[in-house]
């Protein structure tokens, strides 16, 4: 992680003693391309109007895990196209709220999406890596990383970050369990930090790496403003972010 924090800007205003609320677009609702809800991004930019109203800075949080049900139907993040329809809908709402929102989380809590996508019950972190789990971490990543630009084009002073949900283990794990840990705690901040990922866990899951391309890593490791951690998940509430922004800043995201 530390190289995380090396890439971090050093220099920026102090925004903490300002509230925060948290807009939650969703793509599946708002769509992509030529077939965009006009209607859901009102609702979403008189959202960013009230809480500027009342003094609070909205943070607007691109990924929670819908998809489109076309998008989803060929092959959702396992199918690289995924990618450009994605920036195409974070085209989209940046443009309609960028010249009002302060933050953007691209992605909220990626490992535990996969894992409910990719991995029922009795299944293991192989066979989910078999089905496609890891080509779909893979083109998240690089969605993230583009995302960034997108949204920078649209809002050059946006603060742009992921939102990750460490899952804190034991040092004495056990052989079996270190998969589990290398996949839940080190696969996204390894490929944030340095554009690959961690040589034992790939090593571990026996990955090819077959669908990585030249360039893949560079989009990866983009430079990061903050990263979001999910500090609390409520069955049918909605996900509070404590984010820890580096250099000088710290907020906590209210429900909204």
């Amino acid at each position: 992680m530390q190289r995380l924090a090396d890439n971090m800007p050093k220099a920026s205003v102090s925004r903490s003693n300002r509230p925060t609320g948290l807009i939650r677009p969703v793509w599946r609702d708002i769509g992509h391309g030529l077939d965009v809800s006009e209607h859901v991004l009102d609702d979403h930019s008189r959202q960013v109007d009230a809480l500027l109203s009342e003094g609070v800075a909205p943070v607007v949080c691109l990924f929670e895990g819908s998809l489109p049900g076309e998008v989803a139907t060929f092959g959702g993040w396992t199918n690289r196209q995924t990618v450009d329809q994605y920036l195409d809908f974070v085209a989209v709402v940046a443009a309609r709220l960028g010249d009002r929102a302060e933050r953007f989380v691209t992605f909220a809590s990626p490992v535990r999406y996969l894992d409910e996508i990719f991995r029922s019950e009795n299944q293991t972190l192989q066979d989910a890596a078999s089905n496609g789990m890891l080509a779909a971490a893979h083109h998240i990543l690089l969605a993230h990383g583009r995302a960034i630009d997108m949204i920078k084009a649209h809002s050059p002073m946006a603060r742009i970050g992921i939102g990750l949900e460490p899952n804190p283990t034991k040092p004495d794990l056990a052989a079996s369990d270190l998969l589990e840990e290398g996949w839940a705690d080190r696969w996204f901040p390894h490929a944030l930090s340095w554009g690959t990922y961690p040589p034992d866990v790939v090593n571990e899951f026996g990955w090819d790496q077959g669908i990585v391309r030249p360039g893949d890593g560079a989009i990866i490791s983009n430079q990061l403003d903050f990263i979001a951690i999910n500090a609390e998940h409520r069955p049918g509430a909605m996900i509070d972010f404590l984010a820890l922004e580096f250099g000088h800043d710290r907020f906590h995201v209210q429900n909204c």
